[in-house]
């Protein structure tokens, strides 16, 4: 018998002892005390938008960035006045702040859910709660009495869900 083999036959033998109420009741109650940082707001609603989360929108921003850069230079050389300068730079500023992924439609509408964590919790089924435990914690240990012991949280999580 190989090693694996025996792995494998205590994985299939082994049978939860604790209540899922209980531990799915301690688990929502840690999790829920979440406060995502809203540093993180952007980041989130660019996942929640594309697949490549900011790639898209920093790319169009780099654009309009290095022409902001070409408007500078062409009035500090004098080739365009200062109205100009001010006309494109402002034009060039709201370009930007369009492209934030926030001021997009599909993501306006969850926006308010990242500042309420049990709302997006909630509305989660079982395959997306355990996608975002995988996500927060490296291990959820339980006594035999079925309370929750440990929470080894991954980083940054562990500085936003402190034990």
């Amino acid at each position: 018998m190989h090693v694996d083999e025996t792995i494998d036959s205590l994985i299939e033998r082994h049978q939860p002892s604790l209540p899922k109420e209980i531990l799915e009741n301690q688990i929502t109650d840690q999790v829920t005390r979440l406060k995502i940082p809203e540093g993180w707001y952007e980041t989130i609603l660019a996942y929640y938008l594309d697949d490549v989360g900011m790639v898209r929108f920093e790319l169009g921003g780099y654009n309009l960035r290095k022409e902001l850069s070409r408007q500078r230079e062409l009035f500090r050389l004098g080739h365009i006045t200062q109205v100009e300068y001010e006309q494109a730079v402002h034009r060039i500023e709201r370009e930007l702040h369009r492209m934030k992924p926030s001021t997009q439609s599909d993501a306006r509408q969850i926006a308010p859910l990242l500042k309420d964590f049990l709302a997006i919790w909630s509305q989660m089924n079982l395959t997306e709660r355990r996608a975002i435990l995988k996500t927060i914690y490296v291990g959820i240990y339980f006594d035999s009495g079925s309370n929750l012991r440990k929470a080894l949280l991954k980083s940054p999580f562990d500085k936003l869900l402190e034990n």
